[in-house]
């Protein structure tokens, strides 16, 4: 009998905690978003663009933190290593938010495209 219950809710507690939510991904080709978003409803185009606008937000608040570090170095370690890996972060969550970017206006575009409000998927 346990092992009945077992099997029932163990998908539904799989389901629960991997979500269905949409993820940010600056990976996926930008051919297949387009693709994929021509057959979305309004509400998933809505839940997508979600979820890219709040990983741009996050992508920016940590390029803002990277940023602050290169304030807190005097010009000679600016001009060293140390200043150097900060940069070169700071370049690699430009180049992410730029990625993210480009997919995020597939989204929003079609969004906007059947009628959606574009403030409820506005980068925070």
């Amino acid at each position: 009998m346990k092992m009945r219950w077992l099997l029932l809710v163990l998908p539904i507690a799989i389901f629960t905690i991997s979500g269905c939510a949409k993820k940010a991904d600056s990976k996926k080709p930008v051919d297949q978003i387009r693709q994929e978003a021509e057959k979305m409803s309004l509400d998933e185009l809505q839940s997508t663009a979600q979820a890219y606008a709040k990983e741009i937000g996050n992508q920016k608040a940590a390029a803002d933190k990277i940023r602050a570090k290169l304030k807190d170095l005097s010009p000679k370690d600016l001009l060293g290593e140390q200043g150097k890996a900060i940069k070169e972060d700071v370049s690699k969550v430009t180049s992410e938010i730029s990625e993210l970017t480009k997919r995020y206006q597939v989204y929003a575009s079609k969004f906007r495209e059947m009628g959606g409000d574009a403030s409820k998927i506005k980068i925070g």
